[in-house]
């Protein structure tokens, strides 16, 4: 239970702060450049880098130990926190970069989290799995407000260098869990064919084809809203955050 009640701490920290965090440079992009198809492109880059390393995570996480990735990546994402914060003059171009990052590094984050779930939490396994999916809803509709207010408070750099604190934190907890190691069978095979197995398996199965679809529809929309109300808000209706 312990280890469950850790995970938890872990990902309330992880997920909220790392929200406000890129929803705040989304801010900074739309106020610097005032232009909806830099902040579209922004969007999008970010969007594609997940979509895209999705399907290579798998591999990653099953052929190499999951407690070393997730150290790097932690270790990654307050390395370059902090560099931003040091480097960070107004320049949108920095922003795209520490983004590009930082979203790639929480993908492996995740999906390294997610494979572990049942190895860490046991017979706690359904609790944990409704706690997380009530603080990634919570951080959903807590981070566009909490978000507006501390931008408006706190400037970009700083916020970057809390941010930095707080997955520096994360990373102390992740030294108290154990997770899996890497697979030797999986290690074993090619990647291009445990790649395709998994394209292949996806295919066959009607329920994760709809699930797949539905998902892909449902994200559209709400990028869509993610897109279009900032830029309304801010550019015609010239209110700031």
């Amino acid at each position: 239970m312990n280890k469950s009640i850790i995970l938890i701490i872990f990902e309330t920290i992880s997920i909220f702060f790392s929200s406000i965090f890129t929803f705040a440079c989304g801010f900074y992009v739309l106020k610097i450049t005032h232009s909806g198809s830099t902040f579209g492109t922004y969007l999008a880059i970010l969007a594609v880098i997940t979509t895209v390393s999705s399907p290579f995570l798998g591999n990653l996480i099953d052929r190499n130990s999951n407690k070393l990735i997730l150290i790097t990546g932690q270790l990654l994402s307050v390395s370059i926190l902090f560099v931003f914060f040091l480097i960070y003059n107004d320049e949108v171009y920095t922003i795209f970069l520490v983004m590009v990052v930082l979203v790639f590094v929480d993908s492996i984050v995740k999906t390294t989290i997610a494979s572990n779930l049942k190895f860490i939490t046991g017979d706690y396994l359904e609790k944990v799995v409704s706690i997380r999916q009530t603080i990634q809803s919570s951080s959903v509709l807590i981070t566009p407000l909490l978000g507006g207010l501390i931008v408006s408070l706190i400037d970009l750099k700083y916020l970057a260098l809390i941010n930095a604190f707080t997955e520096f934190v994360a990373f102390l907890l992740l030294l108290l869990l154990k997770f899996k190691s890497g697979n030797i069978t999986s290690r074993s095979q090619k990647f291009t064919h445990s790649f395709f197995d998994g394209i292949k398996h996806l295919i066959s199965i009607n329920n994760l084809k709809v699930i797949f679809i539905i998902n892909l529809f449902i994200n559209f929309l709400c990028n869509s809203l993610i897109v279009g109300l900032p830029i309304i808000i801010i550019n015609h209706l010239n209110m700031n955050a």
